[in-house]
């Protein structure tokens, strides 16, 4: 069953998507390569719901590794993510992660920063996106 067969099985009210169990980095590279390229962001969201909503388990969310097939501007969207998620919560980014970038300045949908609108993302982002290249408005994070 793929990412999104998983996810539309069964969805409870409050959730975005439905993955069980919560997912690991590796996990979360796999789900973005199997998703339709209009919702790579899904995955992303899935993570930080599960990671908002299971703090006892955030330690096995931040396992696992990205593999070397997944694309350099997918894995900094993963890293920008994670690091986010970490520096708001006091835990150590993982070493896989560090220095992970996009090619370009890019949205978390991995669009070009090419607009007034999406400069004005840039500048709202959380701190640990600058590291990675890939924006988004802290509110993403949730909580």
């Amino acid at each position: 069953m793929n990412f999104m067969e998983k996810a539309l099985w069964h969805k409870p009210e409050g959730y975005v998507l439905n993955i069980s169990p919560p997912r690991c980095l590796g996990d979360l590279a796999n789900d973005i390569a199997e998703v339709e390229s209009g919702m790579k962001t899904l995955p992303l969201v899935q993570y930080i719901q599960d990671w908002n909503d299971f703090p006892e388990k955030r330690e096995s969310f931040l396992k696992g590794e990205i593999p070397h097939w997944c694309p350099q501007n997918h894995a900094a969207a993963i890293a920008a993510v994670v690091h986010a998620l970490c520096d708001r919560d006091g835990h150590n980014l993982p070493q896989c992660l560090v220095g992970l970038k996009a090619e370009q300045d890019l949205t978390i949908s991995l669009y070009p920063i090419n607009s007034p609108f999406r400069r004005k993302l840039k500048h709202n982002s959380p701190t640990a996106c600058f590291d990675h290249r890939v924006f988004f408005e802290s509110q993403l994070l949730g909580k």
